[in-house]
């Protein structure tokens, strides 16, 4: 992460990429802003560079890699896409393209999701005009308020998450109890 961090310090300070790490694995978020144009999901020729330094980064790496595309709550309805969560899918798949196509790294490695804005959640706890989100959220944006993101998860070594996720004596297969 110190590398990477180094590499993107740049990028880090504009407020273009952000990086925390989770129990989960690193996690470096793409701002839309930067890396896409408003409402498409082609991404920005001109930020190859910094895609190049995390493209680096997981080519060196064994872990697997989970591209996240996130909306944020504001609506969005045109011909190409009907609504935020098929617009952050193809924003992951974008990225997914990108990073196979341009930086060689291998598909296999890699698996997309589409989240959706915690919009409801929010609106629970909101307690009149103004409100701020739930505590725990540093700011709207990470309440899912704010600007759409592209996650790129670089997940934790496959022996940490196969041992975390199933139950001492589940066999192959087998769901829950």
């Amino acid at each position: 992460m110190q590398y990477l961090s180094k590499s993107l310090e740049a990028e880090i300070h504009q407020g273009k990429i952000e990086m925390h790490l989770e129990p989960r694995g690193l996690v470096v978020s793409l701002r839309q802003a930067t890396f896409f144009p408003s409402g498409a999901d082609t991404v920005d020729p001109n930020t190859y560079s910094s895609v190049g330094k995390i493209a680096q980064i997981i080519h060196d790496l064994p872990n697997s890699v989970r591209l996240e595309g996130h909306t944020d709550a504001v609506p969005i309805h045109t011909a190409r896409f009907r609504s935020n969560w098929e617009l952050s899918a193809a924003r992951a798949i974008a990225m997914m393209e990108l990073f196979s196509g341009r930086f060689e790294i291998p598909p296999q490695r890699m698996a997309i999701a589409a989240m959706r804005t915690p919009r409801a959640r929010f609106q629970r706890h909101r307690r009149g005009p103004g409100a701020q989100p739930p505590c725990g959220h540093r700011d709207r944006e990470s309440a899912g308020l704010g600007q759409r993101t592209t996650w790129v998860r670089i997940r934790k070594a496959l022996e940490d998450t196969a041992s975390a996720a199933k139950p001492a004596g589940q066999k192959p297969g087998q769901i829950g109890h």
